[in-house]
């Protein structure tokens, strides 16, 4: 029911939401990585996800305890989800593996990349790492002031959700379809949410 909830929001308030349709945490910022290389983190990020998700059934389940904003020329409104110590040390490994592969993160408007032999490694704050589940976007401060509004009457904390699956997003003009689809999760009621987070 939630995320249905969540879905009607993001119809209403973000400006992606027609080419981006899909509710989704983000485990990692966007990054870039030369084509004859995608093979490969396909493979690496497979085994990475596998060797940090044993626990899949209780890897699916997420709890929200706040909802943030972080204002600007593309504004956004997020919920963010509890720590999860299992996820992080997995977000520092996919991070490790993508750098050996060459890939280029953007950070605070800033291309960081660390190929091999050109240079040191970039060194990433916490704040990196945190996830985010977009709920509105725009460019006009009164549209992000009144979403904020909104959630905060709207939504009840913390928020339960079951992730539906785990994904790679690749970025073409105009979409984000899905490259690659790690894990798929056994649906849960949400009885069967709201037990597994009282019990």
């Amino acid at each position: 029911m939630e995320c249905r909830k969540i879905e009607t929001f993001r119809s209403m308030y973000d400006c992606q939401y027609s080419y981006l349709n899909n509710t989704h945490l983000t485990l990692l910022p966007p990054f870039a990585i030369l084509d004859n290389h995608t093979g490969e983190l396909v493979e690496i990020l497979t085994d990475l996800l596998d060797s940090y998700l044993l626990n899949i059934n209780e890897a699916s389940f997420m709890q929200f305890t706040s909802i943030d904003f972080r204002p600007g020329k593309k504004g956004i409104v997020f919920l963010r989800p509890s720590g999860n110590d299992e996820l992080f040390h997995c977000q520092e490994a996919m991070v490790e593996a993508l750098l050996d592969l060459g890939a280029s993160f953007k950070i605070k408007g800033q291309i960081q990349a660390a190929r091999k032999g050109m240079g040191p490694r970039p060194t990433f704050t916490p704040s990196f790492f945190e996830m985010a589940l977009p709920m509105a976007r725009s460019s006009d401060p009164l549209i992000i002031k009144k979403a904020i509004d909104r959630a905060l009457h709207e939504f009840q904390l913390p928020i339960h959700l079951q992730i539906k699956d785990i994904s790679l997003f690749e970025k073409l003009p105009g979409s984000w379809p899905v490259k690659k689809k790690f894990f798929s999760f056994e649906n849960k009621s949400d009885s069967e949410i709201k037990n597994y987070f009282e019990s």
